[in-house]
Parts: C-alpha cells; sequence; structure tokens
C-alpha cells in the first residue's frame, strides 16, 4: 500500500516533532515551563497503546504499555504504511500552553503553518491582560 501526499507529510512532521528535545518531568509552570517546547505522542492499533520514541524509515519506534509495571517500557516497532489502522494523541507544549490533537490533520494544520504560535499567544493574551488591567488601573 502505498502513502498518499498527506500520510507522508504527516510522517516528516511526526519526525520532526519526535526529534525535538524531550523533558521528563515536563515544567508546567515558572521560567522552566514558559521555555518548554515538546512533544509527548501516543498512539494505539489493535495490538495496544503506545508512546511513540522516533522514526526509523517507515517504522515508527516505541515503547508498549506493559500493564504488570504499569510502564510503556516493551520496545516495540509500528509499521508507518498502517496509519490507517493507527490513532495518535498528539500533545505539544509549548511554553504555558498544551495543545492536543486528536487528529492528523488538525496537527498537520496547526503544526506547518505555525497556527499553534498565534493560538499560544492569543491564551496568554486573554489571560493576561486583566491582570495588567488590575495592577495598572487608576486609583481614586
Amino acid at each position: 500500500m502505498s502513502l498518499g501526499f498527506l500520510d507522508k507529510t504527516f510522517i516528516k512532521a511526526l519526525k520532526r516533532a519526535l526529534e525535538s528535545s524531550k523533558m521528563n518531568p515536563i515544567p508546567r509552570s515558572g521560567p522552566e515551563g514558559e521555555a518548554v517546547d515538546c512533544y509527548s505522542i501516543y498512539v494505539t492499533d489493535d495490538s495496544g497503546s503506545y508512546l511513540a520514541e522516533s522514526v526509523e524509515g517507515k517504522l515508527l519506534v516505541c515503547n508498549k504499555w506493559n500493564e504488570k509495571q504499569k510502564s510503556h517500557n516493551l520496545r516495540a516497532k509500528l509499521n508507518l504504511e498502517k496509519l490507517e489502522s493507527m490513532s495518535f494523541e498528539l500533545t505539544h507544549y509549548h511554553g504555558l500552553i498544551t495543545h492536543s490533537y486528536n487528529s492528523r490533520l488538525k496537527f498537520l494544520i496547526y503544526e506547518l503553518t505555525g497556527y499553534y504560535k498565534l493560538v499560544s499567544l492569543w491564551l496568554i493574551c486573554k489571560y493576561k491582560f486583566p491582570k495588567f488591567l488590575y495592577k495598572h488601573k487608576f486609583r481614586t
């Protein structure tokens, strides 16, 4: 089965996301949280749940969920030519904002266009502007 244009583009974007820096645990507050730019990618298929690590050619290297140890510690490789049988939960930690994607198309639109940066800026302004007004309001 050959992959279509969108599938090939998704695999390239997935590879780029998995090559970005990884943090464990991911800081979600303070200056460390503001500097975060990393991804967490979970994959599910008929055989189970996986935490993606890297892309090697047409294989997705990941860790399978181990129910006994309650951890993703079983090494596995998934064939990316079978994308249709997999579901992805992609999470992008961008500063203090978390972007979650449950569809490959939404991930591509937000990530390739940089739209997630605009959303992050909007959310930060939305929460900081009222605080700014409150701090600097005129007192009579």
